[in-house]
């Protein structure tokens, strides 16, 4: 039974490799990236069931709108897969407090936006 599934961070790493799986298996499959040209190839191999969006994961309402993009676009919504986000590599002493800041953003709150936006369409469809 295929799924409708959204992705964040889905450009590269475990996001892309995940996408690809998904869309070989014949999954619908929104994937998020601040940047779309990687998916090029994808949105051409797989037109039907690839949605690709542009998104910043630190952006509230662009998540939101990402989340009823995916779901008006594929009528329904079975999967979220947070997979956005970002590390920093340093002695707690040494890294910034805007860098942390913006660690945080992506980690925390836009795991945290992703989950809010989908949670009443899982609802919604009973899931």
């Amino acid at each position: 039974m295929e799924k409708a599934i959204f992705i964040t961070g889905a450009s590269r790493g475990f996001g892309k490799f995940w996408t690809e799986a998904f869309l070989k298996r014949g999954d619908k499959v929104a994937a998020t990236s601040r940047n779309i040209e990687a998916y090029k190839d994808l949105a051409e191999q797989y037109p039907e069931t690839f949605l690709p969006i542009s998104l910043d994961i630190t952006n509230r309402e662009a998540v939101f709108g990402a989340v009823d993009k995916a779901k008006n676009h594929f009528g329904s919504l079975d999967v979220v897969i947070n997979n956005a986000g970002y590390g920093v590599f340093g002695a707690v002493e040494e890294v910034g407090e805007k860098v942390t800041k913006d660690v945080f953003e992506a980690n925390v709150f836009g795991t945290l936006w992703v989950t809010q936006a989908a949670l009443p369409i899982f609802r919604a469809q009973k899931i």
